[in-house]
């Protein structure tokens, strides 16, 4: 008979309202207040044969309370998970890079992006079993959500703030409510090196890379080539250079149209614009976060068909860094969602026995 279990993890992002600025402008546009979260709180319920752990020789519970969690009181950030390769060799754990608008040279390849180590929840966990067992998550459980009650309380108060004076509160709270739309999951099983990565609200692809506002002025960031023309940079992470293609030079700006965000921004004068369709018929191709939906777990117990199957050995603890951040080349990461509040859950079951 297949046994079950399964470990539920709730997220609570309480807002935290800062006048502060800060230096992330990979997706948010303009710093106003932040997503921050006050409590983390995980719990499992088993038939006595899944348990957890904040430590590998700790004490396995059916419960973590907030006390044996890392501290929840930081704020997130955009983040991204793009150049996986760059930490991907089985040794570290899963790194995260922010671009912060630093000047682009003549060759027109942006610097690398910083990695960051603040604006996002991570800890290592440890699952234990008391039989060998494959171990996968349940879409039925894993979850993020808008915290709705919340939201309608902090619409309210930025109502009347200026920067939000040609809003209505109903947009305000509408928009905050997208904040789901913008979070992961991250799982990353250091002793197999099998790193996962889910997307609750997945809705088409989304791309590590493309033109950005940077600077926050409203036009897509652009730099002088070698020969003197200007240029749009191209960010992120792509296959080859060389597949870029540009219109020829604006005669005059083109200013956004819209609302204004690191993603919808206007042209530079004078400047030749990046022509994507041109870019994608030469063979440009931006990587694609490599991120599950709810829909891609499955619990068909052939784990070579799997998209998420971890193997647990008998009574044997196995480290899993999880993460939860926003990811900030996801479009729907932009100002209107910042203060937002939401709710998250993650929730591990037992697949099956592992016999051959």
């Amino acid at each position: 008979m297949e046994r079950k279990g399964w470990v539920l993890a709730m997220l609570i992002g309480l807002t935290a309202l800062t006048a502060a600025s800060f230096s992330t402008s990979l997706a948010w546009y303009v710093s106003s207040s932040s997503v921050a979260v006050e409590n983390l709180e995980v719990k499992l319920k088993t038939e006595h044969n899944l348990l957890i752990s904040t430590e590998i020789d700790g004490e396995y519970v059916s419960e973590l309370g907030t006390s044996d969690l890392n501290p929840m009181h930081g704020k997130f950030y955009p983040v991204s998970t793009m150049f996986e390769s760059r930490w991907r060799d089985g040794t570290k754990l899963p790194e995260f890079y922010e671009y912060r608008g630093y000047y682009t040279p003549s060759t027109g390849k942006p610097y690398p992006p910083d990695k960051i180590t603040t604006g996002f929840f991570t800890q290592t966990l440890y699952l234990k079993s008391d039989d060998d067992v494959y171990v996968t998550l349940d879409r039925d459980f894993s979850y993020v959500r808008a915290y709705e009650l919340a939201n309608r309380r902090t619409a309210a108060e930025l109502a009347r703030t200026t920067l939000y004076k040609n809003w209505t509160e109903e947009e305000i709270y509408n928009r905050l409510n997208q904040i789901n739309n913008a979070s992961r999951m991250s799982f990353y099983f250091m002793d197999d090196d099998q790193y996962f990565i889910l997307d609750p609200t997945k809705e088409g692809m989304t791309y590590y890379g493309g033109v950005l506002d940077t600077f926050k002025d409203e036009y897509f960031d652009s730099y002088v080539d070698q020969n003197g023309i200007s240029r749009e940079v191209i960010y992120g992470e792509y296959n080859d250079a060389s597949f870029i293609r540009y219109t020829e030079p604006t005669e005059k700006a083109i200013p956004v149209v819209g609302e204004p965000t690191s993603f919808n921004a206007g042209h530079h004068a004078f400047t030749c614009m990046f022509d994507a369709q041109a870019s994608a018929d030469a063979g440009l191709k931006f990587k694609a976060e490599p991120s599950l939906a709810l829909s891609d777990l499955s619990d068909d117990p052939h784990v070579e068909n799997n998209p998420f199957a971890v193997y647990l050995k008998r009574d044997t603890p196995k480290a899993f860094q999880f993460t939860i951040y926003l990811e900030g080349w996801d479009h729907d990461c932009v100002n209107a969602v910042m203060g937002a509040s939401f709710l998250a859950g993650l929730q591990f079951k037992i697949l099956r026995e592992a016999y051959e």
